[in-house]
């Protein structure tokens, strides 16, 4: 068998061609039939084993769509005109025109700590900054790994971007994104660049010194050791997309003598163009991994302040403020304007989502002699 199937004398309306066998995931396609054949086209993808994953693009329509993964803390594509990351890593890939409707990319360890977004693009309308509709054509993603189907998503279709950003995954799990870029032809997404094949390319500044930037967090370390007890930790993580990470230490209820004083928080720093600069001064902080992120939960008297800001070279913005009264229910204040708690917390959460956060607490799990052994070993 060639692997089609004919079906006749069909009257028109939605179907639904569910396929399965042996050493393949089970694979479902819809599609409409309208007054004329149609040969939709179901897409299999064979069972895999261990950490490795398969991502598949399904559409109908004759929209010659490209896939790709983006991972944010390299700054490399995985596509099929660089199929090939830093570490040698070889990624199968199948690219498709619109005739064979659908697009995969074998992932190797899905399990990594690194970020991954996966991107849907008609290339040529992104590059143009044109819509290209491909959204009313059932654009759907899925993801595979060993256990089976563990996501899958649907694009809007009442968009009409060129490029969609349906989610990322990170440490063997997915998580939804759903950006619609309508034009990634402007100076916001610089960072893309078109090649002659309509695959994306990483455009990413000169990578810093390893060895410079390694010493300059020895430096931190060392310049916070008159910290002590048992309650410093140390800590490493990926704040914003480069591929250099922040570092910082959780200190509670500590001082410089090692008796209790009190006061607990966190310090992080960053490294970007040669200089450290001190990025969180105190407070608690949650932030999403490698998209430049985070909430900052401090206390100031009898309210609590929350401070979301963006990371990017680093540079801090404070995209939000707030004071929470908490005790008292009407006493919370956005940007200097007095809002009820509900009112409070509905916009902190439109802005940032702390359940779908990392949290810095979770990272910070070295005392300092065993962060200084991490920074003096060659490669990360």
């Amino acid at each position: 068998s060639n692997g089609k199937v004919t079906f006749n004398d069909l009257s028109d309306g939605n179907y639904s061609i569910e396929c399965k066998a042996e050493g393949y995931y089970d694979s479902t396609q819809e599609f409409t039939l309208s007054g004329a054949e149609s040969e939709p086209v179901v897409a299999m993808v064979p069972e895999v084993s261990g950490d490795d994953a398969y991502v598949v693009v399904r559409w109908n329509g004759d929209h010659d769509l490209d896939l790709c993964a983006f991972n944010t803390d390299m700054k490399e594509y995985v596509n099929i005109g660089h199929p090939i990351d830093s570490a040698g890593n070889v990624f199968l890939y199948a690219d498709h025109g619109a005739d064979m409707p659908f697009e995969t990319i074998y992932l190797h360890n899905i399990s990594a700590e690194l970020v991954k977004s996966f991107f849907i693009t008609e290339a040529k309308n992104a590059r143009e900054g044109s819509p290209s509709g491909m959204e009313a054509d059932g654009v759907t993603i899925s993801a595979y790994n060993s256990t089976g189907l563990i996501y899958t998503s649907t694009a809007d279709p009442e968009k009409s971007a060129a490029l969609w950003c349906p989610c990322y995954c990170y440490a063997g799990q997915i998580y939804d994104q759903q950006d619609y870029i309508d034009d990634a032809s402007g100076e916001q997404y610089a960072w893309i660049s078109f090649d002659e094949k309509d695959a994306y390319t990483a455009d990413a500044s000169s990578a810093e010194s390893e060895e410079e930037w390694k010493a300059a967090y020895t430096e931190i370390v060392n310049e916070n050791s008159w910290w002590s007890g048992e309650d410093i930790s140390w800590g490493l993580t990926y704040l914003d997309g480069d591929e250099i990470p922040e570092i910082g230490f959780v200190f509670n209820n500590n001082g410089y003598d090692g008796k209790s004083h009190g006061i607990e928080g966190q310090m992080i720093y960053t490294y970007c163009d040669g200089k450290v600069t001190k990025i969180v001064n105190g407070g608690w902080v949650t932030y999403y991994k490698g998209k430049g992120l985070l909430h900052v939960d401090g206390s100031n008297g009898d309210y609590i302040e929350d401070d979301v800001l963006t990371l990017e070279r680093g540079k801090i913005t404070n995209i939000w403020h707030g004071d929470n009264g908490e005790a008292e229910e009407d006493n919370c204040y956005v940007s200097g304007k007095r809002v009820s708690y509900d009112e409070y917390t509905d916009e902190l959460n439109a802005v940032f989502d702390d359940e779908k956060a990392s949290s810095f607490n979770d990272d910070a799990v070295m005392t300092a002699e065993e962060m200084l052994k991490v920074l003096s070993q060659t490669g990360m």
